[in-house]
This record gives C-alpha cells, structure tokens and sequence, in this order.
C-alpha cells in the first residue's frame, strides 16, 4: 500500500453470514504498514470493534483488509 493514507484497499473472501458470532481476535492490516489486534465480544460487529482502534490513527473502515484467526490460521473476511 501506498503510504497516502486515502489509498485503502480491502480484500476478502467470506460472506458474514459465513463467520460465526461467538466473538474472536480479529487482525486488521492498515495503511501505511500498520496493524492492530482487535477483540470482537459476542453480538459486537467487527466494523464497531474496529471503530475505535481506526479513528485514534485517521483512517476509516474502508481502508483495511480483516483476518479472522481461527486456530493458528488467518481466514480474509468480507465485511
């Protein structure tokens, strides 16, 4: 990715109704080559747990890519 924080990208195979809710540790890869880990609780969607994590550094949803880790593995989530 571009270091211009208005070039976001998202990327993903997963439809939602695919990914269950029982919560789970999301990774989220941001512009500029950053990364947060995000807890998502049960009932929580992951556009609000991330809502914090991306305006402390900017950015909006739209411009990261989110891995589900399930059992070691990272699954790309369309959401």
């Amino acid at each position: 990715m571009s270091s211009n924080s208005s070039s976001c990208s998202s990327s993903g195979e997963t439809s939602p109704e695919d990914v269950p809710r029982g919560g789970g540790t999301i990774r989220v890869f941001l512009p500029n080559q950053q990364r947060t880990v995000v807890n998502v609780r049960p009932g929580q969607t992951v556009y609000d747990s991330l809502d914090k994590a991306l305006k402390v550094r900017g950015l909006s949803q739209d411009c990261c890519a989110v891995f589900r880790l399930l059992e070691g593995l990272y699954e790309s989530l369309a959401w």
